[in-house]
């Protein structure tokens, strides 16, 4: 796939699919019934997700990184938006 690293070309069907479905059993099932107990969950998941980003840094090099910082920055608003 353009735009990602050659040992990532399933990146987005893995860990970003992976991610909307744990989101999505969360959110539209009884797991953790309570709210504050899905806030939890969701800030767990977005740091979770945000770490395995910058370990992995998928996307390639072009454009000094573009796609990796962009990524970067949209998960740091995820899990920020959810904390504060």
């Amino acid at each position: 796939y353009n735009g990602f690293g050659p040992d990532f070309y399933m990146w987005e069907i893995l860990v970003k699919r992976l991610d909307v479905f744990i989101v999505y059993l969360v959110t539209f099932t009884d797991i953790f019934a309570e709210t504050k107990a899905k806030l939890i969950v969701y800030m767990v998941l977005a740091a979770s997700f945000l770490a395995i980003h910058l370990a992995a840094e998928p996307f390639d090099d072009r454009q000094n990184r573009l796609l990796d910082r962009m990524e970067m920055m949209g998960l740091q608003t995820r899990f920020f938006s959810i904390f504060i």
